[in-house]
């Protein structure tokens, strides 16, 4: 006794310590830079247009300037030279699309003359070209250069500039003087340099803020403050755009909006605008692209950049509440602890008045660690497995399906293992391979895709389901307390549950950042050693009921192999739904009503939690407090089996069910949601089930009839849930979102929980009025 005492206390002080680990720490949340994408602009016409008196800007400025010149004398007065314009210094390199330009300006006067037209790098001669003979007049007239001799490329810090000088054509000034205007800086004499260039780049935009998710009119979650972005990056200036032209086109739904950005954060070279709205409708779905025209009459757009956000609901908890939260949940378990071993000691000291307990010093003690850490996984199975699925890039009703593949292997192979076990014994060896094999399995999740993660995850399960072999010797150790005993195990296995439920969501949680395998592993790295754990127990089983069958523990013969025709074989198949007692298939058909919606809508409660807005860490550590409500419930419901009856008790657990869980599926605000989850019901289910079938079969049957109880269970819920993979599928097909699509399901089992009331009670007032005389049947 001091021993195990001992070993508990460890284990105790252990969990504590991988608790205390699990908890992540918290960082700073770092500044949202722009996509990496890199600058490469496309060849577009650009113009650049004279400004004042020495500019070249590539935005026409409303401000008209002229340049005169005069020649007095004729051609002897020499060549007369205009300004020398100039763009502002490149601050990136831009690339040039061909070595071609063109230049326009407009002339007025009087007499004859022509042009030479300079254009520089750096005030290096690219070209020279010479307009040829002009008449003036007083009308403005447009006279347009080409020339060629361009770079491929004007490097950061360079300058590209343009200069006219006007030669008189005339001899002499006669009859009038001659002269030359150049006119340029309106929108009627836009002097300008046309090149073909890359100058400036606007990448798609990106969200620099996801906003805060909140449940308003619309059928999705909405957002608020929601913030746009989208970076610019330009080789001269920003006067490359229109003014008022660079917008956001947003779709907001069957709603769009065009706006223009509500922050300028860009510099000499560049920067970032932002659009900033205060609510946008569909949280789920944001998209937008940016549009503009450019000041070379050039209309662009980006590419419409698209985020699906995850519809799940907005985080309701923050992280400092959770990690509160979590911490204090550490002493409660540890006192719960405390108190399952004083139910434990409780169990075995009226075990020995009565002369029951195990046959062989210790294996009740190593059954109910072994049983413990296979139920925990079984647990941590049908929570965390398929929150991974999701992780994956499973739609909803794929991760519901998964939920009930694993709910129906769980099921499906608790009477396969208990029928080899009552033919042939050897239920250590047998409880051995399933450990071995599912530990095996395990160490493969974390590097399989999605449809062979679900394949072998239900091969696990399947081999999980090997328990309820050594479930089966713990009743027939009890004859007269099998309640009680079923109570106390499956309290000691709660127990395991919550504590892998918390270390494993928080593990998962705080490796997922680095990615799904991550994340994955660090869930084996908790899981296997308890594997293990449990095998080592199972291994020192010492009774022989752990290696006999049943028939030659009681002397008898092996029974002979018969060979079977297929309608023989059938008949085999059929009689394993044959029992001493007509009343356990009724009983059967009571647990599978109440199954079929609780795997519905129990089962998949936890999804549906994450999908209002519970983090995994958190509904890790709520199924958790569920545990601990439950298995407190254990502990006495099997006590109250034995006085009241399990079918008064399965009645019990069809009438909260309907009544809570109906009320759950108007669709309550989360956190009355929450509390609902935590009620402890589903003990008085289980023990219940199990008790009637231990109650209502004999020493042959027990095996067969637990595992019946086990299978009956399993496929109501996984026909529950089955339904809900249907439903969402649907549902999700035809626009819904995931949210209103649970709900709408949820509330289409309200009738099947009414069934279900209806028929236990009836059970229970058949069994009570005739309980002797079944005890009578059974004992024949």
């Amino acid at each position: 006794m001091k021993m195990r005492r001992s070993f508990f206390i460890s284990a105790l002080v252990l969990t504590s310590l991988l608790l205390a680990l699990a908890s992540p720490t918290t960082s700073a949340e770092d500044e949202i830079l722009p996509p990496d994408v890199e600058y490469n602009p496309p060849f577009r016409m650009t113009t650049l247009f004279a400004e004042g008196q020495d500019t070249l800007s590539p935005q026409l400025k409303e401000q008209p300037e002229t340049h005169n010149h005069n020649f007095p004398a004729g051609a002897l007065s020499g060549p007369s030279d205009g300004p020398t314009l100039t763009t502002p210094s490149f601050v990136r390199d831009a690339g040039i699309g061909s070595e071609s330009w063109n230049f326009s300006l407009w002339a007025s006067g009087d007499g004859q003359v022509n042009i030479d037209l300079f254009i520089f790098i750096d005030g290096t001669e690219l070209d020279q070209i010479n307009s040829g003979g002009i008449s003036l007049s007083e009308e403005k007239q447009r006279i347009d250069f080409s020339g060629g001799n361009l770079p491929d490329n004007i490097s950061i810090d360079q300058t590209l500039s343009i200069r006219w000088t006007v030669n008189s054509a005339q001899l002499i000034p006669f009859p009038n003087s001659i002269y030359c205007t150049i006119h340029w800086g309106s929108s009627e004499t836009p002097t300008n340099l046309t090149i073909s260039a890359g100058l400036y780049q606007v990448d798609d935009p990106y969200l620099e803020s996801e906003g805060v998710m909140f449940r308003g009119e619309h059928e999705n979650y909405s957002r608020s403050d929601v913030i746009w972005a989208a970076q610019v990056r330009w080789a001269l200036s920003d006067k490359l755009f229109e003014e008022g032209t660079l917008v956001l086109h947003a779709k907001d739904g069957n709603e769009e909006y065009i706006v223009e950005p509500t922050e300028d954060g860009t510099d000499s070279d560049g920067g970032v605008y932002r659009w900033e709205f205060e609510v946008w409708k569909d949280g789920t779905i944001l998209e937008a692209h940016v549009m503009w025209n450019d000041s070379s009459g050039n209309q662009g757009n980006t590419n419409q950049a698209v985020f699906e956000m995850d519809d799940r609901g907005p985080s309701i908890l923050s992280s400092g509440v959770k990690s509160i939260l979590f911490y204090l949940t550490i002493p409660v378990l540890v006192g719960v602890g405390f108190w399952l071993m004083g139910r434990y000691r409780s169990l075995e000291e009226k075990a020995k008045e009565l002369g029951h307990g195990s046959r062989e010093e210790g294996d009740l003690a190593r059954l109910f660690f072994a049983a413990s850490f296979l139920i925990a996984g079984i647990n941590n199975a049908l929570i965390l497995y398929t929150f991974h699925t999701r992780e994956l890039g499973a739609s909803e009703d794929i991760v519901i399906l998964h939920l009930c593949l694993l709910a129906f292997a769980l099921g499906a192979f608790g009477p396969i293992w208990g029928a080899i076990a009552d033919k042939w014994g050897h239920r250590k060896q047998l409880m051995m391979f399933a450990i071995s094999g599912a530990t095996l399995i395990m160490l493969s999740f974390p590097f399989l895709p999605l449809e062979a993660y679900i394949i072998a995850s239900t091969i696990q399960i399947a081999l999980f389901s090997a328990v309820r072999m050594g479930v089966a010797v713990g009743t027939e150790w009890f004859p007269e307390q099998k309640g009680e005993f079923l109570g106390v195990l499956y309290a000691f296995a709660s127990f395991a549950a919550a504590i892998g439920s918390m270390v494993c969501s928080r593990l998962y949680v705080l490796l997922l950042p680095s990615g799904a395998t991550y994340a994955m592993l660090g869930l084996i790295g908790f899981s296997i050693p308890a594997l293990l754990l449990g095998a080592f127990m199972t291994m020192k089983f010492e009774g022989d009921e752990f290696s006999w069958p049943v028939w030659m523990l009681k002397g008898g013969k092996k029974p002979e192999p018969v060979k079977l025709s297929f309608r023989e074989k059938l008949a085999v198949f059929r009689g394993m739904l044959r029992f001493e007692s007509r009343w356990v298939l009724l009983c059967l058909l009571g647990v599978i009503l109440v199954a079929i919606p609780r795997g519905a809508v129990v089962l998949t409660a936890l999804r549906y939690l994450e999908v209002v807005g519970f983090d995994v860490d958190f509904t890790g550590l709520l199924e958790a407090w569920a545990v601990v409500a439950v298995l407190i419930l254990y502990a006495i419901i099997g006590k109250v089996c034995d006085d009241r009856g399990p079918q008064t008790v399965l009645f019990w657990s069809a009438v909260a069910y309907g009544t809570l869980w109906s009320i759950f599926s108007i669709g309550l605000p989360p956190m009355i949601a929450v509390l609902i989850f935590i009620v402890p019901i589903y003990p008085m289910l289980l023990v219940s089930n199990d008790a009637l079938m231990a109650k209502f079969t004999n020493e042959e049957e027990r095996n067969r009839g637990i595992g019946m109880a086990s299978l009956v269970a399993f496929i109501g819920q996984s026909i529950g849930i089955l339904a809900g993979f249907f439903a969402l599928g649907y549902f999700i097909s035809s626009g819904k979102s995931d949210i209103v699509a649970y709900e709408t399901f949820y509330r289409a089992n309200v009738p099947l929980w009414i069934i279900a009331i209806s028929f236990t009670y009836w059970l229970t007032k058949k069994i009570g009025s005739r309980d002797n005389v079944l005890d009578a049947e059974i004992s024949e």
